[in-house]
């Protein structure tokens, strides 16, 4: 098998007089050192990064020049997201190769929009890397109809977050800064005493959002808030915007950790006292 899947690098290396540089971008020291080891025994030159830094990477991939980046997108202790590297190694003029264990395909989607020529699973027998790389040598990627399914299921779905978060808009200030509020696990006495304003106040405030969004409950109005975004996008404004001038952020609610942890789900529909 080893001759077959080295007899196109050969062809190739027969016309260009050099061999073809591949970059491994992979946290696993083994499963990088498998990978270089059969592409170099088929003439291929290989590099890998075992440090696994954003700035080492693009520094090798400026010197090293390669013609394919073998990318792996969940990069361990690093908290790197491949997805955020592929511009990078495209715009250097690498051929990107996805080749991952991620199974959502709303990440991979992300990964061809972001200029990754074809993505390969981990599980995905060698013969078919190998042909991959390959075929983006060759200016022939495979997988085009599954590239563009996965650039389809993406746009739609975004789409749908669009029209969602559309629900929204007729907020005002002050209805946007209560449901932040209430999904930070205050209640309605709790904003009313926070605002210097009356329990009945703040009640009517909460019926407006529940009406204006179409929901029954401050608990569906917290959920459709954190499934849509808008409540992360209404954190990332409060920490931006000047103070005096903001709604509450996570911080100020006394929350910390992960985003999801900050999100309280009330079990009643206006909430008492």
């Amino acid at each position: 098998m080893k001759d077959e899947l080295g007899a196109g690098v050969r062809d190739r290396k027969a016309c260009r007089n050099v061999p073809a540089r591949v970059l491994v971008v992979e946290d696993h020291e083994l499963v990088a050192a498998s990978l270089a080891s059969v592409l170099s025994s088929l003439g291929f030159e290989v590099r890998t990064d075992p440090g696994i830094a954003e700035a080492s990477l693009i520094g090798l991939a400026a010197a090293f020049r390669p013609d394919v980046v073998l990318l792996d997108l969940v990069l361990g202790a690093s908290g790197i997201d491949g997805v955020d590297l592929i511009g990078s190694f495209s715009a250097a003029g690498a051929r990107v190769v996805v080749v991952s264990g991620v199974t959502d395909r709303l990440h991979l989607g992300r990964a061809a929009r972001a200029g990754a020529m074809a993505i390969v699973s981990k599980e995905a027998p060698l013969i078919e890397l190998i042909e991959a790389i390959r075929g983006c040598l060759a200016g022939n990627p495979p997988g085009a109809v599954a590239r563009t399914e996965l650039l389809r299921e993406l746009e739609e779905r975004e789409a749908g977050a669009r029209r969602a978060l559309e629900a929204f808009g007729p907020l005002t200030p002050r209805e946007r800064e209560v449901l932040v509020l209430l999904a930070g696990g205050m209640s309605p006495k709790g904003i009313a005493q926070r605002s210097h304003l009356k329990v009945g106040t703040i009640r009517s405030q909460i019926h407006s959002i529940l009406a204006k969004l179409n929901v029954e409950s401050q608990r569906e109005a917290i959920s459709l808030a954190f499934r849509t975004g808008w409540l992360a996008a209404a954190y990332e404004e409060a920490a931006s915007s000047p103070p005096g001038r903001r709604s509450p952020g996570p911080q100020e609610l006394g929350h910390s950790g992960t985003f999801s942890s900050r999100v309280r789900l009330p079990d009643t529909a206006v909430g008492g006292g």
